[in-house]
């Protein structure tokens, strides 16, 4: 379990998020939604410790987050940034493979373990049939599923995924958050996404963080968020909200 109390922070005197309280427990897929610049990926690296909050407390199974080693909260935590540069022509099979690196020594041989954990989830990431081409070689969208996998291949208990479909077309889109969501369940995972497809969200979610004006605006079920006034005032437009004849799936309509 994380668990953030009175977080605030900022950028050279600028507040970007300011007294966030926020815990998330093991089993739930929880989605991150607000406007550009409204803190969420802020708020994703300090739950990641990446970035250190310069109020309040972060705590990892009871132990602050401050306290421990980057080995330690890789072995917890697998965070994809929204930005990733590789200029080096590595094998997608050795990308996959470097989410084992927190739980390797430098020396170790790769175990049957990791072989396994590395083809599982290329193959849940649709990028097997490539796995000895050249990173490099591949589209922004390809890429993109490479560090899924790899992420996937780290197999923590805690997935912290910063706009994960970005560059991806809509099935990989929906077999990515399908592919959470089963981790989520069948594993009793914790995944904090933060996402712009507010259809995504509505479907795959159990809850829905909504943040505005630095903080949490509202947090709850997908469809209650979603549907509220604050949603609309914060992300500055109307929000359309139906369900699919065919399956009573929910979507969501910017307009």
């Amino acid at each position: 379990m994380i668990v953030a109390k009175n977080l605030s922070f900022s950028y050279q005197h600028q507040t970007i998020l300011h007294d966030v309280s926020l815990s998330l427990c093991p089993g739930e897929l929880v989605c991150l939604v607000g406007a550009n610049g409204s803190g969420k990926t802020t708020l994703l690296s300090l739950f990641a410790g990446l970035l250190t909050p310069f109020q309040g407390t972060i705590t990892l199974n009871d132990q602050s987050i401050t306290t421990l080693s980057r080995r330690d909260i890789a072995q917890q935590i697998s965070f994809l940034s929204q930005n990733y540069i590789m200029t080096m022509p590595f094998p997608v099979k050795d990308i996959v493979m470097m989410g084992r690196y927190p739980f390797t020594t430098w020396l170790a041989s790769t175990s049957k373990e990791d072989l396994a954990l590395a083809n599982q989830a290329m193959t849940q990431c649709h990028v097997d049939v490539f796995a000895d081409k050249s990173f490099t070689q591949l589209s922004t969208g390809e890429q993109r599923r490479v560090l899924l996998a790899q992420a996937f291949c780290q197999n923590t208990p805690l997935l912290f995924f910063d706009e994960p479909t970005a560059s991806l077309d809509p099935s990989h889109a929906i077999t990515l958050f399908s592919t959470i969501q089963n981790q989520v369940r069948t594993k009793n995972r914790t995944a904090l996404i933060t996402t712009h497809d507010l259809t995504l969200a509505s479907r795959f979610a159990d809850r829905v963080i909504l943040l505005h004006d630095q903080t949490i605006c509202l947090d709850g079920d997908p469809l209650s968020v979603l549907s509220s006034s604050e949603a609309e005032t914060a992300l500055d437009t109307t929000l359309h909200i139906s369900t699919l004849p065919k399956n009573n799936q929910p979507f969501v309509m910017p307009w």
